[in-house]
């Protein structure tokens, strides 16, 4: 058996086209026939985060009638220019360039004390550099602020609660390196729920939740 070499007459190839296949889902399903047999759309539900239930109450008691109600971040306005706006004034009023009392309406009244008393004590105004915002739960708002004070750079912890429609600064601390003397930490932070006000620290800082520290490191 030999195989034929040659041809009477050539083989021809026809040109193949390629269609690119749409990515409508619903593609399969427009014939009138399959259009019964499609199935149900699912619908994904969107989770929301969950409202968080005990405010900040600095040791206070409260009736339960007149308790300060927790407030939903979406009922509450932004919080980026909010903490931008705060920050800023907040390092003019440590600097003495500002009044203390344009922050009274956004700090809870044990906040504001610690705030006048640190009023005027540093010397120059801090340039603010970077701000990281959280919200761990639902109307809750932990932001931490680098800012640079000449040739260090140093932290500020902020911490706003949504508290009867409005957003409600329940922590702000400057947290300073360990080389600095002790009567220029200023350091304060809330201890957790119904412990007390602010008071001098060493510079470990302790977390509502009392299981974690920020250390701070000498600049």
């Amino acid at each position: 058996m030999t195989t034929q070499l040659e041809y009477e007459q050539l083989p021809t190839f026809t040109t193949i086209e390629l269609i690119p296949l749409s990515s409508d889902p619903d593609e399969d399903f427009l014939h009138p026939v399959l259009e019964i047999f499609k199935p149900e759309p699912k619908i994904q539900e969107v989770k929301k985060s969950r409202l968080y239930l005990v405010p900040s109450n600095f040791g206070e008691e409260f009736d339960s009638d007149f308790a300060p109600q927790p407030t939903s971040a979406e009922d509450l306005p932004a919080l980026e220019p909010l903490i931008h706006q705060f920050i800023h004034n907040a390092v003019e009023i440590w600097a003495g360039r500002r009044s203390s009392h344009q922050l009274q309406l956004h700090c809870h009244y044990t906040v504001f004390a610690e705030l006048q008393k640190m009023a005027g004590t540093l010397k120059e105004i801090g340039r603010v550099r970077k701000t990281r915002i959280t919200q761990p739960l639902d109307g809750i708002c932990e932001a931490t602020i680098t800012v640079r004070f000449g040739d260090r750079l140093r932290v500020v912890a902020i911490r706003f609660e949504g508290l009867d429609g409005r957003w409600l600064c329940t922590c702000l601390a400057l947290i300073q390196s360990q080389a600095a003397p002790p009567w220029q930490r200023l350091n304060f932070f809330p201890e957790p729920q119904g412990h007390g006000a602010f008071r001098e620290t060493s510079p470990v800082v302790r977390t509502p939740d009392s299981s974690a520290a920020v250390y701070c490191k000498p600049a």
